[in-house]
């Protein structure tokens, strides 16, 4: 089962608690549930965050496709959990560079 796009999400439901849980800088595994032209969706536990084309990758690419696919296994940083508008920024970035740094 997928997330809920968190443009679905009403204040005061149940998956704003699920929203809450989230903060800036987290590592988390996720499913990528959809991908459009602006952006990948990620399934992070119940919720689904977006990764946006300056955050998707270091490399130069055309379409996301060329990055990920649906159902595939990725790991993301969250940049911004906005509880106003109830969105959760992601980026596949954050992580790559996280991992270089360590190496």
């Amino acid at each position: 089962m997928s997330g809920a796009h968190i443009d679905e999400l009403e204040p005061g439901s149940e998956l704003r608690a699920i929203v809450e849980k989230f903060e800036h800088g987290q590592v988390c595994r996720g499913v990528v549930t959809t991908i459009t032209w602006f952006g990948i969706f990620v399934d992070i536990g119940g919720v689904d965050g977006m990764v946006s084309a300056a955050n998707a990758s270091r490399r130069r690419f055309e379409r996301f496709e060329d990055l990920v696919r649906v159902g595939q296994e990725v790991v993301v940083t969250i940049l911004d959990v906005d509880l106003d508008r109830l969105r959760i920024s992601l980026s596949l970035t954050a992580w790559e560079d996280r991992q270089a740094g360590a190496g």
